[in-house]
């Protein structure tokens, strides 16, 4: 059975179950803790980090991807977060690479070709998000692309065998460098655009300030009540 080692136990991916336990080498270096689950805090995460910039259904629509990602569910898309800058992307990508700690890898966009796939499915092996920033003038490889998002095994040597089941996301404030005529390949990059035009939609939502006023949002995001919280939106 799938799972997921935190300190104090682990989180069964396919019953959604946690079983107390002890681990010497937890994936996620915390304790899971149903005390600090706060739906509120919960709806105010969603809003700040996903539904600020893209909307519910776009917001909801990410959140599906990292999700079935934790799963271990493999993906036909390559994530592409694109804005100009100062718009959350980062902000969003450090949230996840601080919450969900060893399940993430950050990788060089240069990794993104086939002549260096030893290297880079030596770097993702048991990792369950990938995360890359965009850089000038690196092309990305239909080819990989093709092999990151396939479903056919990649034979790497005589010993060993690799299907891709790690989520790529790219943060990017242009397009990304691909080759445009290529149709099959565009059709594997799901594109997320940051732009806050959804900033004043959501007044459901509690404000920062009705919940905690001792700190503010970004200081937060540091606690392990956010990391339990946010765990909990993208593992439920």
């Amino acid at each position: 059975m799938s799972n997921i080692k935190f300190v104090n136990g682990n989180y069964h991916l396919e019953t959604n179950e946690f079983i107390y336990g002890t681990n010497l080498n937890p994936e996620i270096n915390l304790n899971y803790d149903f005390g600090e689950i706060n739906s509120h805090i919960q709806k105010l995460i969603k809003n700040r980090l996903f539904y600020e910039n893209l909307g519910v259904e776009k917001g909801n629509k990410l959140i599906d991807y990292i999700r079935n990602g934790i799963n271990g569910n493999h993906s036909d898309k390559i994530i592409v977060l694109i804005g100009p800058g100062n718009n959350g992307k980062t902000f969003l990508t450090s949230c996840i690479e601080n919450a969900l700690d060893n399940l993430v890898v950050r990788l060089p966009m240069n990794l993104l070709n086939n002549s260096k796939i030893c290297e880079l499915v030596e770097k993702i092996e048991l990792k369950k998000v990938a995360l890359l920033t965009n850089e000038e003038n690196i092309k990305i490889d239909s080819g990989l692309i093709k092999t990151l998002c396939g479903t056919d095994k990649l034979v790497l040597n005589s010993e060993k065998e690799f299907i891709n089941k790690t989520l790529f996301m790219i943060e990017t404030n242009k397009e990304i460098n691909i080759d445009v005529d290529n149709i099959s390949l565009l059709r594997r990059i799901e594109y997320f655009e940051f732009n806050k035009r959804y900033v004043n939609e959501y007044k459901e939502v509690l404000e920062w300030n009705d919940i905690r006023k001792d700190k503010s949002f970004e200081e937060f995001t540091k606690s392990e009540t956010f990391k339990i919280n946010l765990i909990s939106i993208l593992l439920n």
